[in-house]
């Protein structure tokens, strides 16, 4: 009687490595879900932060005064935008100050992280609630690599 190759290859469907590769995929899968939600969450919660102020001179940077690499506003002071539907405040115009190295420590404790030792401060309360800068403080302009374009700094 000759054998049934059919028999065999049905049993090998439920074998050890198809088993390895049925849990690979799963695991894929699960891994596509994952990106797609922090796909979802990245477009929900926006954050538009633009570069510090426009060049001597071809940009502009009316009202303030100066241009970029100056320590006068208009090579400071930048323009943000931060929408996130779990804030409970919106519309709001704010003049507190957030430097760029906040963004790192407010987004990783938004995330769930833990910001502590970092060189930028938690604006979490700031941005979500409305309440005040967590920032006392900004140095601006230490150049001293080529201090004599420059030549001058701040403390804001």
């Amino acid at each position: 009687m000759p054998h049934n190759n059919n028999s065999s290859s049905s049993s090998r469907i439920f074998s050890h490595n198809n088993d390895d590769r049925f849990i690979v995929a799963v695991e894929i899968i699960i891994i596509i879900i994952i990106i797609i939600i922090i796909i979802i969450i990245i477009i929900i919660n926006i954050i538009f932060s633009f570069q510090n102020g426009g060049e001597a001179l071809t940009g502009s940077n009316i009202p303030f005064r100066g241009s970029k690499s100056s320590v006068y506003e208009g090579g400071v002071r930048v323009p943000t935008m931060f929408h996130s539907p779990l804030s409970s405040v919106s519309g709001v115009v704010s003049d507190e100050m957030f430097h760029i190295t906040d963004w790192h420590a407010t987004i990783l404790s938004l995330a769930g992280g833990d910001p502590t030792g970092l060189d930028g401060l938690d604006q979490t309360d700031l941005l979500m609630n409305g309440g005040a800068t967590q920032r006392t403080e900004v140095l601006h302009v230490i150049d001293e690599v080529f201090p004599q374009y420059l030549g001058v700094a701040t403390i804001r």
